[in-house]
């Protein structure tokens, strides 16, 4: 290798493959032939892989977004945020009955319901996926699921939509 004036050795330099097409280009060269130096075609199967498993994530995301669509679409969803919000407005004391839990959420107005598709009170507490009410829970009763506040009595398909007292759901 030549020296420089300075006396040090040069050492190669590597050149990108973006500068030697814009060096191309200034020099008015920009329509010749152009060569791209190896280390770029050396890593192209890295970023092939990179995107084959940005797809692969990009599907499995969809599917579930899917399936939580189905829980949110579920009116247990709401029934959960309901309940919820009783228990912040009554100071955590659980609706004594029905009656109770219908007469709050009849206070809301009708634009609670009118906001997810429901027409009334009834298709409420109604399954979607069986048409089957909800159990719910309420003061005095025997409830034997610890942290949930309703489920489906009967499932669909081997499985059963159950509401927590943060307003979540969650397929069983």
């Amino acid at each position: 290798m030549a020296g420089c004036p300075s006396g040090h050795i040069r050492q190669p330099v590597r050149i990108s493959a973006f500068l030697v097409v814009e060096s191309h280009r200034r020099l008015g060269r920009a329509n010749d032939r152009v060569r791209v130096p190896r280390q770029y075609w050396a890593r192209r199967p890295l970023v092939n892989l990179l995107l084959s498993l940005l797809v692969a994530t990009a599907i499995g995301v969809a599917a579930n977004a899917g399936r939580r669509r189905k829980l949110h679409e579920s009116n247990l969803r709401l029934v959960a945020v309901l309940y919820s919000q009783y228990l912040a407005a009554h100071g955590g004391e659980t609706p004594r009955d029905e009656g109770d839990f219908r007469a709050f959420v009849h206070s809301l107005g009708p634009a609670v319901l009118e906001r997810v598709g429901l027409a009334g009170l009834d298709e409420l507490f109604v399954s979607r996926r069986n048409g089957q009410p909800f159990a719910v829970k309420y003061q005095g009763g025997g409830w034997a699921l610890d942290g949930a506040i309703a489920h489906e009595q009967e499932g669909a398909s081997g499985t059963r939509y159950v509401a927590t007292e943060l307003g979540g759901v969650s397929e069983f």
